[in-house]
């Protein structure tokens, strides 16, 4: 049924299985079981094809066996039979199930000739009554098959019906809808609790901040009537200073006053001396010569009169000027007490408006906190009763999972016994298969056929009429096509095996070519480098000879070179028994004949003189600079000789730490 979910196609042209199919009522479960026996398992197709699909499917993916009602095909003999529904009779058994009409053929298939009575003897006096024509099930299980075999016994309770079973589930699957709808319910109610203690704690924060906001009015208040007391504390200071500095200054506008009058007095005085004295004067003038002491004498004295009036004049001057200053500091301290007093009042105002308002928040911070109280009251009470839902949730879905956990159980059984009864029907139908492809014979006709014997003495019959049949040896009838297989496939590896020679043969042709034309022109350029390598010897060391000799002649594909020589003053010996610097030079002897021989453009030599000694150093200096006419060389190298005989010299320093230079030297032009 899976396979058949996945397919689209299928899944239109399969209604299903006929134990999902039928509705049946609990009391009728057991019987209606019963009576289905193996084909509550059938599957109901549309069309015959799709049957036909379904056996492929099977087959294909060794799914096991199955029993298809394609309604296109299947019919079914109407019950014909009249009987009463009295003494014990419950009716047809596709008569008392709840169906859809299209599979209605199907089920008058399987159940339209099965009849459901109450109990076994109810069931005996029908069957007697049709002459055991046709199937009869009581609703205790027992079943009177047509030919009037009787099965009954008792039923495991392990084995419960699978009909009964799926009634259980239904009302269990109820259950658990109705426990769902009052799950949800229960959500909603939390959720509405919850929604409420929100808004609850929306209102209590809002409180709890505006009681906030009280306290911190309430905290200024008092801050700013503590400033408003110490700024009334500094005027009243002010205040009593102004007024000391007040009564001083009245007490020195005093003491200038009655200066002032003292110095009035006496300039009068003083001026009525002067008026006196003029008179004097001008008496005396009269008698100028006779009192001319006298009038020296008084004009002195009017001098002097006039020097002292002068002064105290500027002094009544400095007091009025003094005096005037007081005046005007008094005028400005009456104006600053005045100011101060206005302060006062203001800050007096402010003070009782303050305290009013401390008063008032007092008040509202009282009624704040019994709304707060109240508030947490309720917000306890709707926290109880969201715990006491929580424990009716968890109680409910504890039962909810003790439910879904009985149900799973339930299936697993159900499953394990459609598995048993697969098995048991595949056994069946192995043991037809069997019959028929062993004997050739149908269950039916070996049923009919039954020997009433031994079984150990047809035991022994069958082991030996089969070791018979082995004796005979194995017959393949498949033989034919076998060698018609196996002929192709030799043909086609033997025309393989042809290619594969001819494609070895020229190989090999090809391979033999080549060498011959290796081992010629091996030899001959051979020659031609040991005849030149002689030269260079003899020109580098100053004398002396030297061979290549061939170790293998005759295979010169796998032979090797050996290099003697004998340098001027020394017997014949190879080259392995020369000093390092010898050795050098003999390689460079070498490598000198080859660029002879096969001339480059461009040769690059890397401290190729490193092991070499001066007098050697030039001479191959000299000898190269020779055959830099025919070739450019590049040498890398640190001997003073080799340098000399370069055109161009490169060389790299570093004066700064990390900062490499290049230096270039063209020897021609120096």
């Amino acid at each position: 049924m899976k396979y058949i979910e996945k397919n689209e196609l299928l899944r239109q042209n399969v209604l299903g299985v006929v134990g999902e199919l039928i509705e049946v009522r609990s009391e009728y479960s057991l019987a209606i079981e019963i009576a289905l026996g193996s084909a509550i398992q059938d599957i109901i197709t549309e069309t015959t094809e799709t049957a036909k699909d379904l056996i492929s499917v099977l087959k294909k993916n060794n799914f096991g066996r199955a029993t298809f009602l394609p309604l296109d095909n299947i019919t079914y003999k109407p019950f014909d039979k009249f009987f009463t529904n009295d003494d014990g009779v419950i009716g047809l058994a596709s008569d008392i199930i709840e169906y859809d009409k299209k599979i209605e053929k199907a089920i008058k298939f399987i159940l339209g000739r099965v009849i459901v009575t109450k109990d076994l003897d109810t069931a005996i006096s029908l069957t007697r009554k049709f002459k055991n024509q046709f199937k009869i099930v009581t609703l205790k299980g027992e079943v009177i098959n047509p030919g009037g075999s009787i099965t009954g016994g008792s039923i495991s309770q392990k084995s419960q019906n699978i009909l009964k079973r799926k009634e259980d589930i239904k009302l269990e699957d109820m259950k658990c809808n109705k426990l769902e709808k009052e799950l949800k319910e229960v959500e909603r109610s939390k959720e509405d609790l919850t929604k409420e203690i929100e808004k609850t704690r929306e209102k209590f924060d809002f409180l709890s901040n505006s009681i906030n906001n009280k306290a911190n009015i309430l905290n200024d208040c008092a801050r700013n009537k503590s400033s408003l007391e110490m700024e009334i504390e500094k005027i009243l200071t002010i205040i009593r200073q102004s007024e000391l500095e007040e009564k001083q200054i009245l007490d020195v506008i005093g003491s200038y006053d009655e200066e002032i009058n003292k110095y009035k007095e006496r300039i009068s005085e003083l001026y009525q001396k002067k008026a006196s004295l003029d008179k004097l004067i001008r008496d005396y003038k009269d008698n100028k010569d006779s009192n001319a002491d006298i009038l020296n004498k008084l004009e002195l004295e009017i001098t002097n009169l006039k020097i002292e009036l002068a002064r105290y004049e500027q002094k009544l001057m400095n007091d009025i000027s003094k005096l005037n200053e007081k005046k005007l500091e008094y005028s400005n301290i009456n104006e600053l007490i005045s100011e101060t007093e206005k302060s006062l009042d203001k800050y007096e105002n402010l003070k009782i408006m303050y305290e009013k308002d401390i008063n008032k928040s007092i008040e509202k911070s009282e009624i704040l906190k019994e709304k707060l109280k109240k508030i947490n009251e309720d917000i306890k009470e709707i926290e109880r009763k969201i715990e006491a839902k929580l424990e009716n949730i968890n109680t409910n879905k504890e039962i909810l999972m003790n439910l879904e956990s009985g149900y799973s159980k339930e299936i697993e059984n159900k499953r394990f016994l459609e598995l048993n009864i697969q098995k048991t029907e595949m056994e069946i139908e192995n043991i037809k298969n069997k019959l028929w492809e062993d004997y050739e014979i149908t269950f039916n006709n070996a049923k009919l056929n039954l020997i009433q014997e031994n079984i150990s003495a047809l035991r022994q019959q069958l082991s030996k009429i089969n070791a018979s049949i082995k004796d005979l040896g194995i017959v393949n009838l498949n033989a034919i096509e076998e060698y018609k297989n196996l002929k192709e496939r030799y043909d086609f590896l033997k025309m393989q095996y042809d290619d594969l020679l001819e494609a070895k043969n020229s190989l090999n042709s090809i391979i033999e070519d080549t060498n011959r034309i290796i081992k010629t022109k091996f030899k001959d350029n051979f020659n031609l480098i040991e005849a030149q390598f002689k030269e260079t010897f003899k020109k580098l060391f100053g004398g002396g000879r030297a061979e290549l000799i061939l170790t293998n002649p005759d295979d010169l594909l796998n032979t090797g070179i050996e290099i003697n020589v004998q340098p001027p003053g020394k017997k014949l010996q190879n080259i392995s028994l020369l000093s390092g610097g010898e050795k050098a030079l003999v390689a460079i002897s070498l490598l000198f004949a080859m660029i002879l021989i096969r001339p480059t453009p461009f040769c690059i030599l890397d401290e190729i003189d490193a092991a070499l000694d001066d007098a050697n150093v030039d001479r191959f200096a000299s000898y190269l600079k020779e055959l830099s006419r025919e070739s450019q060389f590049i040498v890398v190298t640190h001997r003073k000789g080799t340098m000399s005989v370069a055109d161009t010299l490169y060389g790299v320093t570093m004066q700064e730490k990390g900062v490499s230079k290049l230096l270039s030297l063209k020897l021609e032009s120096a």
